[in-house]
Protein backbone atom coordinates (compact mmCIF):
# COMPACT_ATOMS: atom_id res chain seq x y z
CA UNK A 1 0.00 0.00 0.00
CA UNK A 2 1.86 3.40 -1.11
CA UNK A 3 1.44 6.17 0.99
CA UNK A 4 0.40 8.43 -1.66
CA UNK A 5 -2.58 10.28 0.28
CA UNK A 6 -4.62 11.73 -2.20
CA UNK A 7 -6.96 13.79 0.60
CA UNK A 8 -3.92 16.49 1.14
CA UNK A 9 -4.23 18.02 -2.25
CA UNK A 10 -8.23 17.95 -2.34
CA UNK A 11 -7.86 19.16 1.25
CA UNK A 12 -5.90 21.96 -0.26
CA UNK A 13 -8.37 22.79 -2.65
CA UNK A 14 -11.01 23.36 -0.77
CA UNK A 15 -9.34 25.27 1.83
CA UNK A 16 -8.12 27.79 -0.67
CA UNK A 17 -11.76 27.16 -2.54
CA UNK A 18 -13.23 29.57 0.50
CA UNK A 19 -11.44 32.66 -0.09
CA UNK A 20 -13.02 33.14 -4.40
CA UNK A 21 -16.58 31.79 -3.37
CA UNK A 22 -16.43 33.60 -0.26
CA UNK A 23 -15.92 37.26 -2.81
CA UNK A 24 -18.12 35.94 -5.57
CA UNK A 25 -20.82 34.28 -3.74
CA UNK A 26 -24.05 36.73 -2.12
CA UNK A 27 -23.11 36.75 1.35
CA UNK A 28 -25.67 35.84 4.16
CA UNK A 29 -23.92 35.80 7.81
CA UNK A 30 -25.07 33.65 10.54
CA UNK A 31 -23.05 34.57 12.74
CA UNK A 32 -22.73 38.33 14.42
CA UNK A 33 -19.76 39.52 14.27
CA UNK A 34 -16.89 39.28 16.93
CA UNK A 35 -18.10 35.93 17.31
CA UNK A 36 -16.85 34.53 13.57
CA UNK A 37 -13.63 34.53 15.78
CA UNK A 38 -14.55 31.72 17.27
CA UNK A 39 -13.65 29.80 13.81
CA UNK A 40 -10.37 30.40 14.46
CA UNK A 41 -10.07 28.65 17.85
CA UNK A 42 -11.71 25.38 15.40
CA UNK A 43 -9.20 25.77 13.02
CA UNK A 44 -6.97 25.50 15.87
CA UNK A 45 -8.61 22.50 17.29
CA UNK A 46 -8.33 20.97 13.60
CA UNK A 47 -4.54 21.64 13.53
CA UNK A 48 -3.67 20.13 16.96
CA UNK A 49 -5.69 17.26 16.34
CA UNK A 50 -3.85 16.67 12.90
CA UNK A 51 -0.83 17.07 14.12
CA UNK A 52 -1.08 14.90 17.04
CA UNK A 53 -2.02 12.20 14.87
CA UNK A 54 0.70 12.84 12.29
CA UNK A 55 3.05 13.03 15.36
CA UNK A 56 2.14 9.06 16.06
CA UNK A 57 2.80 8.15 12.17
CA UNK A 58 6.05 9.95 12.53
CA UNK A 59 7.29 7.85 15.33
CA UNK A 60 6.60 4.38 13.88
CA UNK A 61 7.41 4.99 10.41
CA UNK A 62 10.65 5.95 9.09
CA UNK A 63 10.79 8.03 6.12
CA UNK A 64 11.66 5.14 4.20
CA UNK A 65 8.77 3.51 4.84
CA UNK A 66 6.45 6.00 4.06
CA UNK A 67 6.00 4.87 0.38
CA UNK A 68 5.88 1.30 1.27
CA UNK A 69 3.41 -0.77 3.11
CA UNK A 70 2.95 0.12 6.96
CA UNK A 71 4.22 -2.81 8.93
CA UNK A 72 1.87 -1.93 12.47
CA UNK A 73 -1.25 -0.10 12.69
CA UNK A 74 -0.65 3.18 14.81
CA UNK A 75 -2.75 2.71 17.95
CA UNK A 76 -1.14 4.77 20.23
CA UNK A 77 -2.01 8.58 20.93
CA UNK A 78 -5.35 9.87 19.18
CA UNK A 79 -5.09 6.45 17.38
CA UNK A 80 -6.17 4.85 20.53
CA UNK A 81 -9.57 6.43 20.42
CA UNK A 82 -10.08 7.13 16.27
CA UNK A 83 -9.22 5.67 13.42
CA UNK A 84 -9.55 8.91 11.27
CA UNK A 85 -7.84 11.85 13.44
CA UNK A 86 -6.13 13.60 10.78
CA UNK A 87 -9.29 13.47 8.21
CA UNK A 88 -11.16 14.46 11.29
CA UNK A 89 -8.93 17.29 11.79
CA UNK A 90 -9.06 18.27 8.29
CA UNK A 91 -12.80 18.77 8.24
CA UNK A 92 -12.85 20.30 11.27
CA UNK A 93 -10.38 23.18 9.96
CA UNK A 94 -12.37 23.51 7.01
CA UNK A 95 -15.40 24.01 9.47
CA UNK A 96 -13.58 26.47 11.37
CA UNK A 97 -12.71 28.84 7.88
CA UNK A 98 -16.63 28.70 7.52
CA UNK A 99 -16.67 29.92 10.51
CA UNK A 100 -14.39 32.90 10.15
CA UNK A 101 -15.54 33.77 7.13
CA UNK A 102 -19.00 33.94 8.39
CA UNK A 103 -20.93 32.56 5.13
CA UNK A 104 -24.05 30.26 5.29
CA UNK A 105 -22.78 29.31 1.02
CA UNK A 106 -19.11 27.89 2.42
CA UNK A 107 -20.31 25.20 4.54
CA UNK A 108 -21.23 23.02 1.26
CA UNK A 109 -17.13 22.94 0.97
CA UNK A 110 -16.96 20.98 4.32
CA UNK A 111 -19.69 18.42 3.24
CA UNK A 112 -18.25 17.67 0.00
CA UNK A 113 -14.99 16.99 1.63
CA UNK A 114 -16.28 15.32 4.48
CA UNK A 115 -18.41 13.21 1.52
CA UNK A 116 -15.69 12.74 -0.30
CA UNK A 117 -13.39 11.00 2.81
CA UNK A 118 -16.58 9.15 3.77
CA UNK A 119 -17.45 7.52 1.07
CA UNK A 120 -13.85 6.89 -1.47
CA UNK A 121 -11.04 7.49 0.45
CA UNK A 122 -11.43 5.59 4.29
CA UNK A 123 -13.50 2.88 2.66
CA UNK A 124 -10.59 2.18 0.43
CA UNK A 125 -7.80 3.10 3.01
CA UNK A 126 -9.73 0.94 5.20
CA UNK A 127 -10.33 -2.22 2.84
CA UNK A 128 -6.14 -2.22 2.02
CA UNK A 129 -5.63 -2.23 5.68
CA UNK A 130 -7.97 -5.72 5.86
CA UNK A 131 -5.70 -6.65 3.44
CA UNK A 132 -2.42 -5.94 5.13
CA UNK A 133 -3.56 -7.00 8.69
CA UNK A 134 -6.18 -9.22 8.50
CA UNK A 135 -6.34 -10.21 12.27
CA UNK A 136 -5.72 -7.04 13.88
CA UNK A 137 -7.17 -4.34 12.08
CA UNK A 138 -10.86 -5.33 12.49
CA UNK A 139 -9.93 -5.81 16.01
CA UNK A 140 -8.66 -2.35 16.35
CA UNK A 141 -12.06 -1.33 14.28
CA UNK A 142 -13.96 -2.71 17.26
CA UNK A 143 -12.35 -1.17 19.52
CA UNK A 144 -11.78 2.27 18.40
CA UNK A 145 -14.55 4.97 16.84
CA UNK A 146 -14.81 5.94 13.11
CA UNK A 147 -13.47 9.47 12.93
CA UNK A 148 -13.57 12.38 16.02
CA UNK A 149 -16.46 14.28 17.04
CA UNK A 150 -16.90 15.56 20.02
CA UNK A 151 -20.49 12.80 20.25
CA UNK A 152 -18.41 9.85 19.43
CA UNK A 153 -15.75 10.97 21.82
CA UNK A 154 -17.98 10.71 24.41
CA UNK A 155 -19.83 7.19 23.08
CA UNK A 156 -16.06 5.81 22.73
CA UNK A 157 -15.08 6.57 26.20
CA UNK A 158 -17.85 4.65 27.37
CA UNK A 159 -17.61 1.95 25.27
CA UNK A 160 -14.03 1.36 25.94
CA UNK A 161 -15.18 1.15 30.35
Amino acid sequence: MKKTNQSVPIFLFFLFANLPLYILLPKFHFIVVPYNLFGVVVVLAGLVLNLSADRVLRSILSSQEEAQAPKKIAISGIYRYFRHPMYSGMVIILIGVVLFFNSIFLFLLPLVFFAYLYFIIIPYEERMLIELFPNEYPLYQKKTCFLSTIRTFLRCQKKSK
